[in-house]
């Protein structure tokens, strides 16, 4: 989860005080969500779903998410939140590469996930820049979690070129 890493890290020591061993914590608690909806949700919901509507099940959960982990209250309602979060990337990361293998010819496969990956690494770099640059930020704008308000809206921004799938498949 590229996003968590990068923008909860200065987030949960600016908002609950958290250091290391907390931050840690909090991450393999997003991993093991991620786990569970990986071997045990995403098969169940895949017998159910299509790949496109399983993928924009999984942006919307996350958009939310973020949306809500802007404005938690607590460490409780956090964990909640991060479940949601964890849940829709989960789905999305898994279905979203299977859209682009499905729908690219055979012999630009490779490519066209290298292209996808090198995407999510330069969105974890600018992330990483984001965060720490917006920290300042959320305690002048009086929103801790503007930071992850920004990521929902990004992550809105894909539903269009999700839904272009729709047309080729």
């Amino acid at each position: 989860m590229f996003f968590c890493r990068h923008l909860c890290s200065p987030w949960l020591q600016a908002v609950f005080g958290f250091g290391a061993l907390q931050t840690g914590l909090v991450f393999f608690f997003f991993g093991g969500v991620s786990v569970f909806t990986q071997a045990v949700l995403l098969p169940i919901l895949g017998k159910r779903l299509n790949r496109l509507n399983l993928t924009l099940f999984g942006i919307v959960f996350l958009i939310v998410g973020l949306v809500a982990l802007s404005i938690v209250p607590n460490f409780a309602v956090m964990l909640v939140v991060a479940a949601v979060i964890s849940l829709g990337f989960g789905i999305q990361i898994v279905t979203l590469n299977t859209l682009i293998s499905t729908n690219t010819p055979e012999n630009a496969q490779g490519g066209a996930l290298g292209v996808c990956l090198g995407n999510c690494g330069f969105s974890a770099n600018y992330c990483t820049c984001f965060s720490c640059d917006c920290i300042f930020f959320w305690r002048l704008s009086g929103l801790d979690g503007l930071a992850f308000l920004v990521s929902a809206a990004i992550s809105v921004a894909t539903i269009p070129l999700v839904l272009a799938f729709k047309k080729i498949s």
